[in-house]
């Protein structure tokens, strides 16, 4: 089998375990802040995500279906979350007004993509590869608009924060989620190139930024939690 068949199940897996694990550690906490909150709703979003993605190539059978509900999560469900986090990490109310047309637009394409193919005309699983090719609808202009604008606006909300920020300590944490950010705008692109978005190179793009919000959330919990401490550590005090 070719190296690709390898990654194009390999990535969307371990990064569907890594999610699950963390929104446990998560979950489990005896008082969940808005910031566990929003982060746990991220978690769970990127476990239907990459477990769609893992299933459009396992279930080929099915494959419009999973490519429909991995579209869904990664182009509208992922950056509202996203952006409610953001508000939520910098000590905003994370539900804020900005989020209704979101909503709106999300609903409005679940229905168009349970009636119709307007959403995603196709999915093509080649059968060596396991590399997947998306045929996108019409439809997926209403979720440009939340791609676009809500990652874009997050971005303005962590730059602010960290402009405004006076503690060393609070200025190193939000480079965590900036640079997280950067993970994720630079998957989304990737899916812009034909020969680069048959890979899940999104969802490694992502398990990245998760990988660093949970670092930056440990420094939440324990304000002084020591930086040369090993991240194992930091898992089990988000646990705690």
């Amino acid at each position: 089998m070719p190296i690709s068949y390898y990654l194009s199940l390999a990535i969307p897996a371990s990064a569907l375990v890594s999610y699950a694990v963390l929104m446990i550690l998560v979950v489990r906490r005896r008082s969940i802040t808005r910031i566990h909150l929003t982060f746990a709703l991220y978690l769970f979003v990127m476990v239907v995500w990459c477990g769609s993605s893992l299933m459009m190539r396992l279930d080929a059978a099915n494959a419009l279906a999973w490519g429909k509900i991995l579209i869904i999560s990664a182009t509208s469900a992922m950056p509202l979350v996203w952006f409610a986090f953001s508000r939520a990490f910098t000590g905003l109310n994370p539900l804020s007004r900005q989020l209704i047309p979101g909503i709106v637009i999300t609903v409005l394409v679940v229905v168009i993509a349970a009636a119709s193919g307007l959403v995603v005309k196709s999915v093509s699983i080649d059968p060596v590869t396991r590399l997947v090719n998306l045929d996108i609808g019409p439809a997926f202009v209403l979720q440009g608009f939340i791609l676009l604008f809500y990652p874009s606006w997050s971005l303005v909300i962590l730059m602010r924060a960290y402009r405004r920020a006076r503690e060393p300590m609070w200025r190193n944490r939000i480079r965590y989620p900036l640079i997280g950010l950067a993970f994720v705008m630079l998957g989304e692109f990737t899916n812009g190139a034909p020969l680069l978005r048959q890979y899940p190179i999104d969802i490694a793009a992502n398990l990245a930024n998760a990988v660093l919000l949970a670092y930056a959330i440990v420094f939440q919990i324990k304000f002084f939690y020591p930086l040369r401490r090993d991240f194992a550590e930091g898992l089990a005090v988000l646990a705690q």
